[in-house]
């Protein structure tokens, strides 16, 4: 568990200790991502982890930040319920020990929801935005041909162009969604609604296009995605990653 903190432009430096064997170590935590950066120092060629916010999306520091801090200060009111109902968190918690725990109000709501949806891999190199709309195509019931698609997206590198085939009629070729739209400052709220009224998301990151299936988080602001991804070329393959990365949503609707 997080002992102490100190705050650089560039990230959280942690001092993490183990709580069963008392050892120490410090930890490089990226602000944006949330994940933990191994230590890279500068050279003559290159500048070393301290310059990782060159490439950082915009709003994503101050946000993560803030959901650093709310965990930290969950964890501690863990902490504290724990001590007061006499439970021990340094060894295994029993079944009895967490019905202890279990009506306080530190318990974390977890919540998601993930919708079915056809994996498909891309079938060329540059067909991401074409298999990402056959994925979505299935969902409700027609059955293009990625090349078709293709086409139709005029080959899908515009975010437009991806829109086009969403909104054109079925007797057109299309997907018949006119309520479609995009949305290149991604709000998780908004997600989440379309996910929860059986929608999916197109999830666009710089130079790929891959479907939102679902998503879950939890009451101290830490999110993550549920991705149909269409690479590897051939197979695709589905994970979850934390919310933050995407740079535009396409609402299907």
């Amino acid at each position: 568990m997080p002992k102490g903190k100190k705050i650089h432009e560039t990230g959280t430096i942690t001092v993490v200790k183990d709580k069963t064997t008392g050892v120490e170590h410090w930890i490089f935590v990226d602000a944006y991502t949330l994940e933990e950066v191994q230590d890279k120092p500068a050279t003559e060629t290159e500048p070393g982890f301290w310059s990782i916010y060159e490439h950082r999306l915009k709003n994503g520091i101050d946000e993560n930040l803030k959901d650093w801090q709310e965990s930290d200060e969950l964890t501690k009111s863990i902490e504290k319920a724990a001590a007061d109902k006499g439970v021990n968190i340094n060894v295994a918690v029993t079944e009895e020990n967490m019905k202890k725990l279990s009506t306080d109000a530190v318990t974390t709501l977890i919540t998601g929801k993930t919708l079915n949806v056809n994996l498909y891999g891309q079938e060329q190199s540059d067909y991401c935005a074409a298999a990402s709309g056959k994925m979505i195509a299935k969902y409700y019931g027609v059955t293009h041909t990625q090349t078709h698609i293709y086409q139709m997206m005029d080959e899908g590198g515009v975010i437009d162009d991806q829109k086009y085939y969403y909104k054109t009629s079925r007797s057109e070729g299309g997907l018949g969604k006119t309520g479609t739209f995009d949305d290149g400052t991604p709000i998780f709220s908004q997600l989440t609604s379309e996910i929860n009224n059986n929608r999916h998301v197109v999830s666009l990151i710089p130079g790929h296009v891959r479907v939102c299936r679902g998503y879950s988080g939890s009451g101290v602001g830490v999110h993550y995605l549920k991705i149909n991804d269409p690479l590897p070329v051939g197979s695709g393959h589905q994970y979850i990653e934390t919310w933050g990365a995407e740079t535009c949503h396409i609402y299907v609707k």
